[in-house]
């Protein structure tokens, strides 16, 4: 009864007038609040909605009762392991007096709202185990048997007070971690209230198998149990891909497919997929995919294969032969994957050279079936970014393998892909608009591509002696890409002569770290930190870079180097993590102290043959 595709108004998933796709595609939920993505014909009606979920949409635990003072009222906050109130993890729900505050404040948003919708409370997207560990709310979680057993007490209270002023008003709240909220209830809790409604977030599960899976099993059982004490019925937020990858090729519709099939037997009433993952800039299968969630919202057991068939006959024309072997490629990589895929990463050793190389010649083939018409040329080429960019990512590699495009060949094509992409999605690049996501999402994606040509184009400079001598197979460069901000400091990146890649990142804060300049490991996949040191001034050469070995690494999923104490700035070492047989490499990084700031340009990882 609710299909939600996620996908914000001006969005890079779709192109203009995506709000009438999604409406002709009987879409209902939250697509059309703004208007300025559609060109509705003259004296037309503007779209209404069928279920409005009112913003904030999700993880707006401290969103309604916002300005709490921490000092004053430090109960009202988790508390960790060690007894401790922490202002960042979620709010102590055994306090009657947050309960209270929270009550009427949560009904003054829903009069000004109106008094209708479907409004959200859930979690913070903190990663820590359980809910809350002062005493009441640990007592809460043995009586009732789950982490969420403080949330779900205070709607049991909630509900019938929202109920009561205002009878169309719904609360969803998010199952979202098994160690926050996913585990459902014992039979001591009883049933929700009869308009509260579970939103299942399978994050943690492998995101390469279905629900079928040993480690996915437990999923669709939660599922099961919140469907039984659920009235106001379950919806699904699901995630088709991945949040890692950064634009690399990647498909796993046989298992949404799967899933969706499973949870619509199991009584699944609304759907959110979170579309705009892994596809901020609508490359890729992103527009098959968005056709394919909404077709299989309408008729949850229409085969996946026949209809991404039909769509490829459709928006690739004469190249529908390759845009579907292409996929059908992703697909079985991903279902043949050996190991968990966790939330954040993807499987870069399906971006090896002989799999770039096959692809590249496939994709030379569409292209020249379609070359006449720019459409679907365009269409073929949007499909073909991902492999572009990490064709250039992997350049001397594939050169050394045969390849016989020019780096300045496959830059051009996506450069040119991306600005096409961009006006269809935004057409005269919407300089009047607001709100304008493709703009954000297209030039860092450019940015990034030109960074990448530039050093398939020019190499890195030269290692020294004692890296240059390793055997070619053995040693992994990789650049810096610049970083963020946060409470700690700044990052920067600046062009820079002497720089391996000719930039270099600094952050400030970490630079005047009176420790040291902190370098090294974590390993995002089991939350654990690898080797790292701490380099203080003296140790460090002025004015120039050098390597300094930080240690002996075992990539993981999504594990990265951090630069700098506050983890700013991150290279990913995705390079070197080979799930059937962990390999130890030595790490190096090259840094520069001007005096002022420490700058970072480059990793080198070095193989070791002898420890496996």
């Amino acid at each position: 009864s609710v299909r939600w595709l996620l996908t914000a108004m001006g969005s890079a998933q779709l192109p203009r007038n995506g709000s009438l796709f999604l409406h002709r595609n009987r879409g209902n939920c939250d697509n059309w609040k703004v208007s300025g993505n559609v060109d509705l014909p003259k004296g037309c009606r503007p779209l209404e909605k069928e279920v409005y979920c009112v913003p904030p949409m999700v993880h707006s635990m401290f969103w309604y009762v916002s300005n709490t003072n921490f000092e004053q009222h430090a109960d009202w906050f988790s508390m960790d392991h060690d007894g401790k109130r922490k202002r960042n993890m979620q709010y102590c729900f055994s306090s009657k007096e947050l309960r209270a505050e929270y009550v009427r404040a949560f009904l003054a948003h829903v009069g000004k709202c109106g008094g209708r919708g479907v409004f959200d409370l859930s979690q913070t997207d903190e990663h820590g185990d359980g809910f809350c560990w002062c005493p009441a709310c640990t007592a809460l979680t043995e009586r009732y048997g789950t982490p969420a057993a403080p949330l779900l007490d205070f709607l049991k209270e909630l509900g019938p007070a929202v109920k009561a002023k205002f009878p169309e008003a719904r609360i969803k709240f998010l199952c979202y971690r098994k160690t926050q909220t996913q585990i459902p209830p014992n039979a001591a809790f009883g049933r929700l209230p009869d308009n509260v409604i579970p939103v299942v977030a399978p994050i943690d599960d492998d995101f390469s198998k279905d629900l079928t899976a040993p480690a996915n099993a437990g999923t669709l059982t939660d599922f099961k149990r919140w469907r039984a004490i659920a009235d106001a019925g379950v919806w699904v937020w699901y995630y088709p891909l991945p949040y890692g990858g950064n634009g690399a090729p990647f498909s796993s519709i046989g298992r949404w497919s799967a899933d969706l099939e499973m949870l619509f037997d199991a009584g699944l009433t609304g759907g959110q997929f979170e579309h705009d993952v892994g596809y901020s800039t609508g490359l890729n299968t992103a527009d098959l995919q968005a056709w394919l969630i909404l077709k299989k919202y309408e008729h949850p057991h229409a085969d996946a294969g026949r209809l991404m068939r039909e769509f490829c006959r459709c928006h690739y024309g004469a190249a529908a032969g390759e845009a579907v072997a292409y996929v059908e490629d992703l697909e079985r990589i991903t279902r043949e994957y050996p190991k968990f895929l966790v939330w954040n990463s993807f499987i870069p050793s399906a971006l090896n050279v002989p799999n770039l190389l096959k692809w590249n010649a496939l994709f030379a083939r569409a292209e020249a079936k379609v070359k006449d018409d720019p459409v679907l040329l365009q269409h073929v080429r949007e499909l073909r970014a991902g492999l572009d960019l990490y064709t250039l990512k992997r350049f001397e590699q594939l050169r050394k393998g045969g390849f016989g495009e020019a780096a300045k060949e496959v830059y051009g094509r996506l450069s040119d892909t991306l600005a096409k992409a961009y006006e269809r999605r935004a057409p005269g690049k919407a300089k009047e608009a607001v709100f304008c996501p493709p703009k954000g999402a297209f030039k860092k994606l450019n940015e990034r591509a030109k960074l990448l040509f530039e050093l398939a184009n020019g190499g890195m400079k030269p290692l020294p002696p004692h890296l240059a001598k390793v055997p070619e197979e053995d040693l992994v460069q990789l650049f810096n890409s610049g970083g963020g901000s946060n409470a700690s400091g700044k990052s920067e990146q600046v062009e820079m002569a002497d720089a391996a890649s000719g930039r270099a990142t600094t952050n400030d804060g970490d630079s005047r770290d009176p420790k040291g300049f902190h370098v090294g490991y974590y390993d995002r996949a089991n939350g654990k930190f690898g080797e790292s040191i701490h380099l203080k001034r003296e140790d460090m050469a002025e004015g120039e870079f050098r390597f300094y070995r930080v240690g002996e690494v075992v990539p993981s999923q999504c594990g990265y180097v951090f630069i700098g104490q506050s983890c700013l700035v991150r290279t990913y070492l995705d390079e070197c993590y080979e799930p059937a047989v962990p390999v130890k490499w030595d790490l190096w990084i090259s840094l520069k102290f001007d005096g002022e700031k420490v700058w970072y340009d480059r990793l080198v990882l070095v193989r070791k043959r002898d420890a496996k």
